[in-house]
């Protein structure tokens, strides 16, 4: 990417991002270089590069590459680790948010076509949507989702072995 034809402020900056790592751990080597290579005044442009740099990380781009700058910017130190490849606390390189997430899956019902029911895995219980389910706790959709669920960990285990 040829840098004389970047026009925008944003754009300088992600460019500077993602070409000098080292950038993403100190605001001040940020404006620095993005000033000397696009000819910006730095007393200028400062707060407005660090703010590109801080719209960036809230969309997980050019995170930061040091822990200690990351716990510095209360960056959540769990979801960093993860989206740098590095095992979280628990071991899994999945981040906390992804993991948590409740799952949900739909069923088209059986006597009426048109309505489809939603059977919600919140981790301890699962719960639909059903007249069945709001009458006797439990109905065909839960079970079904809870026979697909051990269907797909049971492919998942069989590709690891």
């Amino acid at each position: 990417m040829d840098y004389v034809g970047i026009k925008t402020l944003k754009k300088q900056t992600e460019f500077i991002l993602q070409n000098y790592p080292h950038t993403r751990n100190d605001d001040r080597a940020l404006v620095k270089l993005v000033c000397e290579t696009f000819g910006h005044d730095p007393i200028a442009k400062a707060t407005s590069i660090e703010r590109c740099r801080r719209w960036f990380n809230q969309r997980g781009k050019y995170l930061p590459t040091d822990e200690r700058v990351v716990k510095k910017r209360k960056i959540n130190i769990q979801e960093w680790r993860a989206a740098m490849g590095y095992p979280t606390e628990t071991g899994d390189r999945r981040p906390p948010s992804e993991i948590n997430k409740p799952k949900k899956m739909e069923f088209v019902s059986k006597t009426q076509r048109n309505t489809i029911y939603q059977v919600i895995d919140i981790g301890s219980t699962i719960i639909c949507n059903c007249p069945s389910y709001k009458y006797r706790g439990t109905c065909w959709h839960v079970k079904e989702y809870e026979r697909q669920e051990k269907k797909r960990r049971l492919a998942a285990l069989n590709r690891l072995f």
